[in-house]
């Protein structure tokens, strides 16, 4: 396989952000940076920001526009480390939400986390 294109199964892209995601969670233990993503497919931006207390994950247009919050947990749980699909439809984080870290997967809007 050379890339990701439309004919890539979407499991296979699934499991490409979902390591991603995984390497992230590693260069968290070793920095406390908290970076956004580049624009994926859909021109959207997805990045963690503490602004409203807890680290949540928050999407916009990469004008700036049109900021969406995609998580909402709270002070005591974590969401960060965001990683959009190749196609821009899928979202791979890391949270705390379940008392340690794991990788969940969600659409790019927040649903079907």
């Amino acid at each position: 396989m050379t890339g990701y294109g439309p004919k890539t199964s979407a499991s296979v892209r699934l499991m490409a952000a979902a390591g991603l995601a995984a390497i992230c969670v590693l260069l968290v233990s070793l920095s406390d940076a908290r970076a956004a993503t580049f624009p994926g497919a859909n021109g959207r931006i997805v990045f963690t920001s503490d602004r409203d207390g807890g680290y949540e994950i928050y999407s916009m247009a990469s004008d700036g526009s049109d900021l969406q919050q995609l998580t909402n947990n709270g002070d005591a749980v974590d969401d960060f480390e965001p990683a959009l699909s190749p196609n821009g439809r899928k979202v791979a984080f890391v949270s705390s939400r379940d008392g340690n870290f794991e990788i969940y997967v969600m659409d790019v809007d927040g649903s079907n986390q």
